[in-house]
């Protein structure tokens, strides 16, 4: 599995873009976006994210953190592009 750890402030696609590609992500491999830190984010910062994560093949992110607002994003977003997001109980981290 990749983690994707998405900082305190996630403001810009420029960012999402350097994230995902330190990822290397592989369509045979799973995502989690590690949001466990955030506090702050933009909606281009978010559609950024899951354009380059659909990008790279895959069709299923996990996420954890981040609050109900930028879980909401997530999903919108994600639907967007018929991706599945899963949402992991900060228990289970």
């Amino acid at each position: 599995m990749k983690i994707i750890n998405v900082p305190s402030v996630a403001g810009s696609r420029a960012l999402a873009d350097r994230l995902v590609g330190s990822a290397n992500l592989d369509a045979h491999e799973s995502v989690l976006i590690d949001s466990r830190d955030l506090d702050v984010n933009t909606e281009s910062f978010v559609s950024q994210l899951v354009k380059r994560v659909a990008d790279a093949g895959l069709t299923d992110v996990e996420v954890i953190g981040g609050g109900k607002e930028w879980i909401a994003d997530m999903e919108r977003e994600a639907s967007k592009r018929g991706m599945h997001v899963t949402v992991r109980s900060l228990a289970s981290a």
